[in-house]
């Protein structure tokens, strides 16, 4: 599923010959399409080598290095500068979620070779940095109720209850990965959360409208974000 996720996000960028909006840049850096078409060509290939046995950890890191860098040159000096538009934070959650499910998956791998103690870090730095991205998630659901509401299908009751409801999820899956308890289940729990989040919302919204770019990126995100809750409850043999 993470894999899916960076082949389809790469494709999109081809499709839609720009950057996708949760891959902001800098206007000066938009020099035409060629480097949306290099982003989605390192996405599609971070994402067929994360599929194949003996490359997946050349894949982890290229992923990680493309998500670290769009963190670094980009949400982080927007945050700095005191950007506090819910749409920048949002994206800065999901490039921290991605890049630490990248740095989990990496981390995982070495753990498996001779390079135990490099992947335990890597991995410890993967998990700790997906926690914080779901504990930013959680706080966003908080401060952006209203439009977290309004983006519920309309067919679906108790809306309020359901957006509280899913950022306690956040804020305990991020508690729980803290502390170290628990992680195997909380990180099922919200890779299934995930799973419906795209069965209920985001693939109707596809079927309904497939012409729309940010509906096929909102289809992606939570099927790579649903991937890595699999790939720390992969990484977790026993239940802590």
């Amino acid at each position: 599923m993470f894999a899916i996720a960076l082949i389809g996000m790469g494709a999109l960028h081809f499709t839609s010959r720009h950057f996708l909006f949760d891959f902001p840049v800098p206007a000066t850096f938009m020099g035409g399409v060629l480097p949306a078409y290099v982003n989605g060509s390192l996405l599609i290939i971070a994402g067929v080598l994360m599929l194949t046995k003996k490359q997946a950890l050349a894949g982890a890191l290229l992923t990680a290095f493309i998500f670290l860098a769009f963190l670094l040159i980009r949400h982080v000096p927007m945050l700095v500068m005191g950007e506090n538009m819910p749409g920048e934070r949002t994206s800065a959650a999901e490039t921290a979620l991605f890049l630490g499910g990248a740095l989990m998956l990496a981390g995982s791998i070495l753990k498996s070779h001779q390079t135990q103690n490099r992947g335990r870090l890597l991995f410890a730095a993967g998990e700790y940095l997906f926690a914080l991205g779901l504990f930013a998630f959680g706080v966003l659901h908080y401060v952006s109720e209203v439009f977290v509401v309004s983006i519920i299908p309309s067919w679906i009751p108790w809306k309020t209850f359901w957006a509280y409801f899913v950022m306690t999820c956040f804020f305990t899956a991020a508690i729980s990965i803290f502390i170290q308890r628990l992680v195997r289940l909380s990180s099922l729990l919200l890779s299934l959360m995930f799973f419906l989040f795209i069965c209920l919302m985001h693939l109707p919204d596809v079927i309904r409208d497939s012409h729309a770019e940010p509906n096929w990126t909102n289809l992606f995100v939570p099927i790579g974000l649903s991937g890595i809750g699999l790939v720390l409850a992969g990484s977790t043999i026993k239940q802590r």
